[in-house]
């Protein structure tokens, strides 16, 4: 056998699509407006418990839909652990504002970004405490940085001779 190291190959990018909900100011103010309208009141009870459970169902889901309808965007296995749905979305408006020209709205949405990457990895180390297990604490800090990728380790398939 001429070769007989085994070598390292990245996984396969895997992708997957994924339903979000996008959520504003402006569609909490369109909703908030529609709710203050009295317009969820029934003037004729329903029958049955079901029925009325069925009605707010109903409602409930017409109204969640209206406001904040669904969205899918297609996240990949190589993409960072912090590489939510809504950041994903940010990134993509950023990167269509800066290819516009329209650099100080691509910066706002680059706060808005860095913001909530803090809040996911502020929030996924919080479990961890440093000065319990602090070789726990870095392995969690090195998923998140990325600092050693997963690599998966395929034998050499040259031929013989």
């Amino acid at each position: 056998m001429a070769y007989s190291e085994s070598r390292k190959v990245a996984p396969a990018n895997k992708s997957t699509r994924v339903r979000y909900r996008k959520v504003t100011p402006s569609q909490h103010a369109a909703f908030l407006r529609l709710a203050s309208e009295d317009v969820f009141i029934n003037s004729t009870p329903p029958d049955n418990v079901q029925t009325a459970f069925d009605n707010f169902y109903n409602l409930a889901l017409g109204l969640l839909d209206k406001f904040y309808p669904e969205k899918t965007i297609t996240l990949r296995s190589r993409d960072p652990e912090y590489i939510t749905p809504y950041i994903k979305s940010l990134l993509r408006k950023k990167n269509r504002l800066m290819r516009a020209g329209r650099v100080e709205q691509a910066e706002a949405i680059a706060c808005r970004i860095r913001k909530e990457i803090l809040k996911g990895n502020r929030s996924r180390l919080q479990k961890y405490n440093g000065s319990v297990d602090a070789k726990e604490m870095w392995a969690a800090v090195r998923q998140l940085t990325g600092r050693h990728p997963q690599w998966v380790t395929v034998d050499s398939m040259m031929p013989t001779v």
